[in-house]
């Protein structure tokens, strides 16, 4: 009887895989090793040393101590917009105007104690997405999408936007 190697025993060739499925799905295991040995034996406490592509869906925590800019709430979120206007969203949970510190709070406080995941890198940093809900001051719980920025000069990590979690 012929030898099976593991690819074949745990993926069987059929109609529908490819060889170039195939190969790609076993690439994809080997970088997800890769990653996994270079944490384990690296002594690495945080991911930032590994490539991109290696860490890619590794969570990670996010500072507290964030910047969020007070602008971004009064002049950008919670004031209607003509185009990707977000006030009516948060007016759902109770955030007006009125109130931009109730977010500020609830931000720092929900949102930033949840894991961020790694989704892409720019010139100026490397951004990052946390999806959680936020709780507002009248009690009802949006489902968010933020995204934050750690700058590669400076290294201090930005509030960028929210925007509804349609996944969730």
């Amino acid at each position: 009887m012929a030898r099976m190697s593991w690819m074949s025993r745990c993926f069987p060739r059929t109609e529908r895989t490819s060889n170039i499925q195939r190969r790609t799905l076993k690439i994809r295991l080997r970088l997800r090793s890769v990653a996994s040995t270079y944490l384990l034996f690296s002594g690495v406490s945080e991911a930032m040393d590994i490539p991109l592509q290696l860490r890619q869906n590794l969570p990670v925590k996010l500072p507290t101590s964030a910047t969020i800019a007070p602008e971004k709430l009064t002049a950008y979120l919670l004031v209607r917009q003509a185009r990707g206007d977000k006030s009516a969203f948060l007016a759902k949970a109770g955030y007006t105007a009125a109130n931009p510190e109730q977010l500020l709070h609830d931000l720092r406080s929900q949102v930033l104690s949840k894991e961020a995941i790694l989704i892409g890198r720019t010139k100026f940093g490397e951004l990052y997405e946390i999806r959680a809900p936020l709780t507002g001051p009248i009690g009802s719980a949006l489902q968010i999408r933020s995204i934050w920025m750690k700058e590669h000069l400076s290294g201090v990590t930005k509030f960028i936007t929210l925007v509804p979690d349609r996944k969730k």
